[in-house]
């Protein structure tokens, strides 16, 4: 499992980095850890770390389109490794404060895959729905734009498979997005 795990990572970074022209326009990449996280009924804490790859698809003036890949990982209860992985598609719309400093509301959902077997959620193909609040600063010096977001996170798998109660994650993320 964590050779696949590492497999998958770096799969997602060559794809990445093969698509430069939306890596370096505008792309934001994000961490973070679930900081509130459900308690599973075989007595333990889902509490992912997540890695993101944010990046804009199209504006409507203020309004903008975003795709995101997302990968994360958690420790099951067996002290094994359990990952999901997947896109979302969603709309932002940014608030300025000021000339360097903006406040997103951002809303998403997409398909995912993931390992995880619980009573509460099946484990394979889910679907993930993001609600986050994003702080963003520009550091003019640096030529980043530094980040930080509260995400609420919902999965399941819209009833395909049972067992579907789905899992709930609350993440704290830190994000970089340099521009050239």
């Amino acid at each position: 499992m964590k050779h696949f795990t590492l497999l998958f990572f770096l799969l997602f970074l060559v794809l990445n980095i093969n698509a430069q022209e939306q890596l370096f326009k505008g792309s934001t990449w994000s961490f973070g850890r679930s900081i509130i996280h459900e308690q599973m009924p075989e007595d333990y804490y889902y509490q992912p770390i997540s890695i993101l790859g944010n990046f804009p698809v199209h504006e409507f003036g203020k309004l903008g389109i975003y795709g995101e890949y997302q990968y994360a990982q958690a420790t099951n209860i067996n002290n094994q490794f359990d990952f999901e992985f997947g896109l979302n598609m969603g709309l932002r719309y940014p608030i300025s404060l000021n000339a360097t400093t903006h406040l997103l509301a951002i809303v998403g959902a997409g398909p995912h895959y993931v390992t995880i077997q619980t009573r509460h959620q099946a484990s394979g193909f889910i679907f993930s729905d993001n609600f986050e609040l994003n702080l963003r600063h520009y550091a003019k010096d640096l030529g980043t734009t530094l980040q930080l977001s509260a995400r609420f996170r919902h999965i399941s798998n819209a009833g395909f498979k049972s067992p579907n109660r789905g899992i709930d994650n609350f993440f704290l993320l830190f994000g970089v997005e340099h521009r050239l």
